[in-house]
């Protein structure tokens, strides 16, 4: 290449560089005297992110570097309680007294790792008095005792039978959906649900209105590495 067609490319991608648009005003019409044809430099409106403004895509409140689960502290807790007080909408004015309040109530309380993360991961108040039965005065959670759980898992096997010839997996699931109920705290419920779920690997959809969002994750982690 020439150094005079060097040159003329360079020009070139320069020009390019700098996208044109049409001189609209805001109301859709042409303000330049020119009219349309009227070319005017696109602003570059990228500025770096910062703590008020997160790069696009990410969320200063979700998962840590490389998609690790967050460790929830007592100040997520108190922006996940004062969300769910006075709703996601709320000013920042409004919000700073209510997560102020719930830190320190979640300080007081002594909360640990599993009861913080539990609330972080909360959708609704429910979830949080299933979380952390002391941070809610006079919750009362039923959950499924040990010794019901079998009877539920025995329930399902008689709803999964169709698929016990086809898929093995079948039962390894049964094995850790009981498993989970057992350790898990499965509200009841969530216990008389999953008794009538037709196939195991469904019950994140068959009732996902029945538990709270972190027992439901906890269970469906179970059920992911059944192999």
């Amino acid at each position: 290449m020439t150094r005079r067609a060097l040159l003329a490319a360079v020009v070139l991608l320069a020009a390019c560089s700098k996208k044109k648009l049409p001189a609209y005003a805001a109301d859709g019409t042409c303000a330049h005297p020119e009219g349309c044809s009227a070319p005017i430099d696109y602003p570059n409106q990228y500025k770096l992110p910062d703590e008020s403004r997160p790069a696009p895509g990410t969320d200063p409140w979700g998962p840590g570097p490389q998609g690790e689960t967050r460790q929830a502290t007592c100040l997520d807790v108190g922006h996940t309680l004062a969300s769910l007080e006075l709703g996601n909408w709320a000013d920042e004015a409004s919000l700073a007294p209510a997560i102020s309040k719930h830190r320190q109530a979640c300080a007081r309380a002594e909360l640990d790792q599993d009861e913080r993360q539990c609330i972080f991961e909360s959708t609704d108040q429910s979830a949080i008095a299933w979380c952390a039965p002391r941070l809610v005065p006079g919750a009362r959670v039923a959950l499924v005792a040990a010794k019901d759980c079998a009877p539920i898992t025995t329930a399902m096997r008689q709803q999964a039978k169709a698929y016990y010839q086809s898929q093995p997996i079948v039962e390894k699931q049964l094995v850790a959906i009981e498993e989970s109920c057992a350790k898990d705290r499965w509200t009841v419920a969530f216990g008389d649900c999953v008794r009538n779920v037709p196939y195991p690997g469904h019950i994140g959809m068959y009732c996902a209105g029945a538990a709270p969002l972190p027992l439901r994750k906890k269970i469906e982690n179970r059920l992911a590495q059944v192999k």
